[in-house]
């Protein structure tokens, strides 16, 4: 298997420190991480849907929540490492 690239040991790494990964579906998906949760009103960064579906593929994330018109992603096991 493929190491993971230095975005994604990131993503992980912010998800690791009380930073919560969020995606909108639709035609044009978005996905972001927010400092303190979704909706908090923390920062934010954008993440690209490639790094993003390089994690969920790997099962590093896996959805923790759905709150139309939001879903929710936390580490799994194997992102926890």
């Amino acid at each position: 298997m493929r190491r993971i690239s230095r975005t994604q040991q990131e993503v992980l790494d912010l998800m690791a420190k009380d930073w919560e990964l969020g995606a909108t579906g639709g035609i044009n998906p978005s996905f972001w991480l927010q400092k303190g949760g979704i909706g908090k009103s923390g920062e934010s960064k954008t993440i690209s849907s490639t790094t993003f579906f390089a994690l969920l593929g790997r099962k590093l994330i896996e959805v923790s929540s759905t709150k139309f018109p939001f879903t929710y992603y936390r580490l799994t096991e194997l992102g926890e490492d």
